[in-house]
């Protein structure tokens, strides 16, 4: 992205220039030299028209960007930009539950990956207790993309022996499609905690692209031209959950170059049962420009203990 974009809460008057008006007017002079009746008339009704003129034009709002059009190939480097020090802040609510803890997403940048012996970008995650959380000290979790196969891929790591790993870790294979189309649809699957296949599930999601015609309003601000991309999940037999099949629908909104502003996790189709919703706090995503490795001198299995934050 050739600027940075910041948000900043402002409101902002749009006018526009009036134009000249014309008018020719025949009106009676009265006695004395003074206007008659049908001139102050005429006079107040120009005035008036000019008045009504000027306001109208100073209350119109700017026309907005153009709607997406349902043909459209949309970027994932739009939509879900990982540009290197980017950062989000989401608050997520457990509404079954009834606590809620802050999410923070900050991007390191491009890393090569000796595991997987591939160039991904590092992303670290963070959790901690807002007014009503359940985490006592701020937990991070470090997580790598890589695009793969026409889709970028998620891999949630871990540590062992001071190093980063992949076995043990968590992953959304075909996350988001490198070109979304809206209209269009896919599949992927979701595991947790798998353990040499032993422990942990596996979840089979199911996506469809949607364009958001209504401008999608969180505590970080109002957003036009969003997608969303609706997700059925199933976690059945065999999955690690037991003999009983899990079902969950899930609505992700996704805003040009801010990324994921949304998410709604409901527990029937009906959309009535609501268990989670996760909204966008603050954001900063600078410029797209060549990446520099924010600790060059470092492979990503070396570790993550002497982290800095970024400046």
């Amino acid at each position: 992205m050739p600027t940075a974009t910041r948000y900043s809460p402002d409101s902002r008057i749009f006018c526009s220039d009036v134009g000249e008006h014309r008018h020719i007017v025949s009106c009676r002079r009265g006695r004395a030299g003074r206007p008659g009746p049908l001139r102050f008339h005429c006079t107040l009704a120009l005035a008036l028209c000019a008045a009504f003129t000027v306001v109208a034009a100073c209350t119109s709002k700017p026309a907005g960007p153009p709607p997406i059009e349902k043909n459209s190939k949309l970027s994932i480097d739009s939509y879900f930009p990982l540009t290197q020090k980017s950062r989000w802040t989401y608050r997520v609510q457990e509404l079954r539950k009834g606590f809620d803890y802050l999410n923070r997403v900050r991007v390191f940048g491009p890393k090569h990956f000796p595991p997987l012996d591939r160039e991904v970008i590092e992303v670290e995650e963070s959790y901690s207790s807002n007014a009503s959380g359940v985490f006592l000290l701020e937990e991070q979790e470090p997580v790598i993309y890589f695009v793969d196969g026409g889709y970028l891929n998620r891999m949630f790591l871990t540590h062992q022996a001071g190093k980063l790993i992949a076995t043990s870790g968590s992953g959304d294979s075909r996350f988001l499609p490198e070109v979304i189309v809206p209209g269009s649809g896919w599949e992927s699957d979701s595991q947790a905690l798998r353990v040499g296949g032993e422990l942990g599930f596996k979840v089979t999601n199911r996506h469809a692209v949607v364009i958001e015609e209504d401008p999608i309003t969180v505590p970080a601000g109002t957003f036009e031209n969003c997608i969303r991309i609706d997700t059925f999940s199933t976690q059945g037999p065999g999955s690690g959950s037991g003999d009983e099949e899990l079902a969950f629908y899930y609505s992700d909104w996704y805003a040009p170059k801010v990324g994921l502003i949304r998410t709604q996790q409901w527990d029937d189709v009906e959309h009535e049962r609501e268990r989670t919703r996760i909204e966008l706090l603050d954001f900063d995503v600078p410029a797209t420009e060549p990446a520099k490795d924010a600790r060059a001198d470092q492979d990503l299995d070396h570790g993550a203990a002497d982290r800095q934050p970024d400046s």
